[in-house]
């Protein structure tokens, strides 16, 4: 479906206060705050989305804005038992399954479900590598998408993300050597102490 010149210019306006709000989001510390932001972030990425005729991502990105949105109050409240908080994920899971159902152009389309639904499964119980692992596939593959309809904010908030995920890996891999490197170092010092004692005898 061809898109007007003028509809095109509106969604990336709206674009730019996405990228804007998901740099702010990866700033924040509070888990409440976080979802809740995202949330308003998926809801900006739904009306950027309609505009280019996505409806793939409006999709996408309005069951993910009402799933963010639940959780930050979850986050908030307490209010949900993790045997709610699971049937969430599953009831949302299908209502993206349904959604892609109707809304689904080319097979790439059904490998962003595939990667939802792990993402939201790690949500659940709260592995972060099959929320991390899966995000970063989720949002290659959108940023195919975004190519595809010729999304310039699409395509640098895609890629924004996927770097964040990429620099938290590349960290914990920084942290992990360090912390590995500490016990040799600590092993290293009573060797050296006792060589010095022996030499002062």
């Amino acid at each position: 479906m061809r898109v007007p010149l003028w509809m095109w210019i509106v969604s990336q306006v709206i674009g730019v206060f996405s990228i804007v709000l998901w740099i702010i989001i990866y700033q924040q510390k509070n888990k409440a705050r976080q979802l809740g932001l995202s949330a308003i972030g998926n809801t900006i990425s739904v009306v950027s989305s309609i505009f280019l005729f996505n409806f793939v991502k409006v999709g996408a990105a309005g069951v993910s804005a009402v799933k963010n949105a639940t959780f930050a109050y979850s986050e908030k409240t307490n209010k949900f038992s993790p045997e709610t908080l699971l049937s969430l994920v599953i009831l949302f899971s299908w209502v993206s399954l349904i959604v892609m159902f109707y809304t689904w152009l080319v097979w790439i389309d059904w490998l962003i479900l595939a990667t939802i639904f792990v993402f939201n499964y790690g949500k659940a119980f709260g592995n972060i590598h099959w929320v991390k692992v899966p995000g970063l596939v989720y949002n290659g593959l959108f940023l195919v998408n975004s190519m595809m309809f010729m999304s310039i904010t699409g395509i640098i908030s895609h890629t924004l993300i996927m770097i964040s995920i990429i620099v938290y890996y590349i960290r914990r891999y920084k942290e992990k050597r360090k912390r590995a490197a500490q016990p040799s170092q600590a092993q290293e010092l009573p060797s050296t102490d006792a060589s010095s004692l022996s030499n002062s005898h």
